[in-house]
This record gives C-alpha cells, sequence and structure tokens, in this order.
C-alpha cells in the first residue's frame, strides 16, 4: 500500500530531522512524501509564493540531488496545528519534529502534543538527536487493550531496517504491592498477557526476532528508558489516561527516541 509521509515543516533544526526521518522510509519505495508549510493569516505575513519558493530552496539544500526520493511542497495559509491535520487522512504518516529537551510537567501543549493528540492517523515526533548509533525497535504493548496496530507498524520498520523488536509491557504494582517483586501470579499473568498479544500480531511475521520483556514501575518512565538507545520507540494512541495525562502523552513529551503514535 502507497502511504502518504506527511512532513510539518518551518524550517527549524527539528524539522529537519523530521524530513530525514521521513527521507530514509520513502527512498526506493512507492511512498509519497509531502512536506506541508504554514503561513500565519496576518495581515503582513509572506505572500504565499514567496514562502513556496523558499521552502522549496530550503529542501534542495537539504536533500541531496542523488537521492531517489521525490518530495512534493505544499504551502497553505493557517494555523500550523489546522494546515498540517487537513493535509493528512486516515492512511498518511504524519513526521513532525520537537526540539531535544523533553518538556517540563505543566508546560503548554507543544505542537506535536496537539498533533498527536487530534490526528486522524499515525504521528512520528523526532526529536533532535545526537549524533550516536541508535539501534532496535521498542514497542510498548497495553495489556488492557490491543497493541495490534503498534506491533504491525514495528514489524513493517524491522523489516525495513533489519533491526530486531523489543515488546515491552510496563505497569505500576497497586497499594500494598511491592513495587520491587510483583508476585509470581501477576507476574505470570502480565507477560501471558504480553505473549499472547505478540503471538497474534506477528503470526505471519517469523522472520522478526522479537524479545518480550515486563518491566514494572511508572509505566511512561519505565517505557522510556526501556527505547533509550533504540531507532524507534512504537506505542499506540490509546494508553490510557493518569492524572498527568495518558500514558502516550507522558512518553511523546519525554522521549529522547523518535516516537511513532499508531493510529
Amino acid at each position: 500500500m502507497t502511504r502518504r509521509f506527511v512532513v510539518g515543516w518551518d524550517g527549524s533544526t527539528a524539522a529537519r530531522g523530521a524530513l530525514a526521518w521521513a527521507l530514509d522510509r520513502v527512498e526506493g519505495g512507492s511512498h509519497r512524501l509531502i512536506l506541508v508549510h504554514a503561513v500565519p493569516e496576518d495581515a503582513g505575513a509572506t505572500p504565499l509564493s514567496t514562502a513556496d519558493l523558499s521552502v522549496r530552496a530550503a529542501v534542495d539544500a537539504v536533500v541531496s540531488s542523488d537521492r531517489a526520493v521525490r518530495v512534493d511542497v505544499e504551502v497553505h495559509r493557517g494555523h500550523p496545528p489546522a494546515v498540517l491535520l487537513a493535509s493528512v487522512d486516515t492512511d498518511s504518516v504524519l513526521v513532525v519534529g520537537r526540539d531535544g529537551v523533553p518538556a517540563a510537567r505543566g508546560a503548554r501543549p507543544s505542537l506535536a502534543d496537539r498533533l498527536v493528540d487530534a490526528s486522524p492517523c499515525t504521528v512520528v515526533v523526532v526529536p533532535v538527536l545526537p549524533r550516536t548509533r541508535r539501534e532496535g525497535i521498542v514497542v510498548a504493548v497495553d495489556p488492557r487493550a490491543s497493541s495490534r496496530l503498534s506491533l504491525r507498524f514495528a514489524v513493517q520498520e524491522a523489516r525495513r531496517t533489519r533491526q530486531a523488536i523489543v515488546a515491552v509491557s510496563a505497569w505500576s504494582p497497586r497499594n500494598g504491592d511491592d513495587a520491587e517483586d510483583p508476585g509470581d501470579v501477576e507476574q505470570t499473568r502480565r507477560l501471558r498477557i504480553l505473549e499472547e498479544q505478540v503471538e497474534d500480531a506477528l503470526a505471519d511475521a517469523p522472520d522478526v526476532d522479537v524479545v518480550r520483556r515486563l518491566v514494572t514501575g511508572p509505566p511512561a518512565r519505565r517505557i522510556v528508558e526501556s527505547a533509550e538507545a533504540a531507532s524507534l520507540l512504537v506505542i499506540g494512541a490509546g494508553h490510557r489516561r493518569h492524572r498527568a495525562g495518558s500514558v502516550t502523552e507522558q512518553v511523546v513529551r519525554a522521549s529522547r527516541t523518535p516516537v511513532a503514535v499508531v493510529r
């Protein structure tokens, strides 16, 4: 299936990182890559034609001429979240950058936060990454909901990059439970759920190596820690909510690894 990878562009370092991530996914394949830039509706804003020429020049400077990929550019007038959401459908992948500093608790939602919350499609949030080698794909498995879409997305990425998958299920013991020793019964139950979800989603992917891992503690923190050295962290959009926001929201804000929020 041909998918539309839509990259949000504002010329920043973070946006360039998002474009680089998307380029690696579409090069040599059948997917489309569309770079979308929003021009404010202010009376003194840059004319669309001028902005279009500026964006195309910036893309040409970023994309090497020897890369086998076409980048379509769209420039629209409007508020960035609205423009980007209008540019995608349910089968698209929306890719946006984020600076490398994890957001503080209580901070106003960033563009990435708002898109993750409102987008009808998968959103990939790419932080500004240090120049270090990253290896492996971590996928968060929710024991209370199906993680099939997340696991299938991880399989596609693993096959493309020839990397292994680590399927992580994180949980916080209830009051009175020992955080260091969740108990044989509960541990066995959660491991069984993890195994069942992985086996169900990957029944037709025997070529992909998957490590199952159960971790104990605050779910968002443990998921982020599990993916510190990974090339990609995959998580479902529907992870359960806590007072500090959903697990997914917390992961997106804290992760220094690219996060694919799958729908």
